[in-house]
């Protein structure tokens, strides 16, 4: 499965143009390297990505992705500085 469609179906990036833009800025990268959007993801690859607050690194695996690392704010995160305050 190419890159740019799997980190859509697997939550990882929410539109495939997003995933897109980010392959093709170098945002996104497979076993330490830049890709393609065309790129075919094997399972054992590492993701990296890069967004603006956080990176996740994560593994292709057969039933789907692993996340194995996670930095930088989390929007979900009550105790994230930018969360509104209830």
């Amino acid at each position: 499965m190419r890159v740019d469609k799997y980190l859509k179906q697997n939550g990882l990036i929410k539109r495939r143009t997003v995933a897109q833009r980010m392959i093709e800025s170098g945002k996104v990268l497979v076993n330490g390297r830049v890709v393609k959007s065309s790129y075919e993801v094997k399972i054992g690859d590492a993701i990296r990505i890069i967004f603006p607050f956080r990176e996740i690194e994560a593994i292709v695996e057969e039933n789907g992705v692993r996340i194995v690392g996670q930095t930088g704010r989390n929007e979900s995160d009550p105790n994230s500085p930018r969360s509104p305050v209830n």
